[in-house]
């Protein structure tokens, strides 16, 4: 038969073990919530590594727009130069050519007084025979 020591022997085992289990459980319990709170903490890092590099992508995208309308500003720039200089050198091509007119002009004009004499050289010397 069970007497009461043994009863409350076997009460006072029974409480070791259930107090040893939830001291184990307790301390599962408490490494659990530390690994979550690690968890948590690693977490809210990457989240804020996320946000910083969104962020970086936001102003490399911004970046990238300025850049691109820096070069079609400079596009539009060099094309209104070279248009300006292709004016400005037809303009200079046009003045040499008439210059160069002018000076044919002139020398022909200048050969011609000076055939004159030798051809009246040569009509007397022909007149003269």
């Amino acid at each position: 038969m069970i007497t009461r020591w043994n009863l409350s022997l076997s009460l006072t085992l029974a409480l070791m073990i259930v107090a040893g289990g939830f001291s184990l459980l307790w301390e599962r319990t408490n490494a659990l919530h530390a690994t979550q709170l690690e968890l948590v903490t690693r977490v809210s890092r990457v989240e804020v590594q996320v946000q910083d590099l969104r962020e970086d992508v936001v102003a490399l995208r911004e970046d990238m727009v300025a850049i691109r309308e820096d070069v079609a500003a400079l596009r539009e720039e060099f094309r209104e130069e070279i248009a300006a200089l292709r004016a400005e050198f037809r303009e200079e091509i046009s003045a040499l050519r008439e210059e160069l007119r002018e000076e044919i002009a002139a020398l022909r004009e200048e050969i011609r007084g000076r055939g004159e004499p030798i051809r009246a050289h040569e009509t007397l010397e022909v007149g003269a025979q």
